[in-house]
C-alpha cells in the first residue's frame, strides 16, 4: 500500500502507519512498526533527526503542514494617505464651524466625553465659519481667527473644550496656556481676571499621518 501524498510505502500489515518525524529510524512514529520510503532502497534511510527537526521548525513534517500553531508578533504602524488626512481634518473643521471654545481652570478630563466637574469655566469664545481653511496634506489644521471673549471668572487657564455650534456637543479637548509652554491653544496670558478680555494667539491641531503602535 502506498501513501501517495507523503511519498512513503507502508508494509501490508500496517496500512495506517506514519514515519517518525523526529527519529531517523525506518519505523512508525506511533507504534514503531517498520516502514520504508516509497521507491527508495532501504539503504538510503530516512532524513536525519537534524533534517527532520529543521523541517518541523519551518512548519512542515514529511511534506505535510504542521498542526503546531506558531505566533508571529508584529508591531503596529498605521500610515494614512494624504486624502485620508485631509478628509479627517476637514471633518473636524466642519464639526467646529461656528462652534464654541470654552476655557477652564483645573484638571483636564481624561477624555473629550467626560463630564466637567469642579473645573471652572473662565471664558467662552466663538469659532469662525468655517472654523479653519481646508486641511493641507501635512495634516496641520490651523484654525481661523477666534473672536475674543470676556472672562466670566478669574483663574489660571489650564485646558479648553471645543463644542459644536449647538453649544452642547463636545468635539475636542486640549491644553490652554501661553506659547512658551507649547499648549494646544495659545493664549496671550494664562492668568485670567474676571471681566478681562480673553484672546487666542494660535489654535492648531495636527492629524498624524504616521502613528506607531496603532
Amino acid at each position: 500500500m502506498s501513501r501517495a501524498s507523503y511519498g512513503y510505502m507502508v508494509i501490508p500489515d500496517a496500512p495506517f502507519h506514519d514515519p517518525d518525524p523526529l527519529n531517523a529510524d525506518d519505523v512508525c512514529g506511533w507504534c514503531r512498526t517498520s516502514i520504508r520510503p516509497l521507491n527508495v532502497p532501504a539503504a538510503y534511510g530516512f532524513p536525519t533527526k537534524l533534517q527532520k527537526a529543521d523541517r518541523i521548525k519551518r512548519g512542515f513534517i514529511d511534506g505535510r503542514a504542521s498542526t503546531t500553531q506558531r505566533t508571529i508578533t508584529m508591531s503596529k504602524a498605521t500610515t494614512m494617505s494624504n486624502a485620508a488626512v485631509q478628509a479627517e481634518g476637514d471633518a473636524l473643521v466642519a464639526l467646529l464651524s461656528n462652534g464654541y471654545l470654552r476655557i477652564y481652570s483645573g484638571a483636564q478630563p481624561a477624555t473629550g466625553d467626560a463630564a466637567i466637574g469642579a473645573q471652572v469655566m473662565l471664558a467662552e469664545l466663538r469659532l469662525g465659519t468655517p472654523a479653519a481653511p481646508a486641511t493641507p496634506v501635512t495634516g496641520i489644521v490651523t484654525f481661523a481667527a477666534i473672536t475674543s471673549g470676556v472672562a466670566a471668572a478669574a483663574g489660571n487657564a489650564a485646558w479648553f473644550r471645543a463644542f459644536k455650534a449647538d453649544g452642547v456637543t463636545p468635539v475636542l479637548d486640549g491644553t490652554a496656556d501661553i506659547a512658551a509652554n507649547t499648549p494646544n491653544l495659545v493664549l496671550s496670558t494664562a492668568a485670567i481676571g474676571a471681566g478681562a478680555t480673553v484672546s487666542v494667539s494660535s489654535f492648531v491641531h495636527t492629524i498624524n499621518k504616521v502613528t506607531a503602535g496603532l
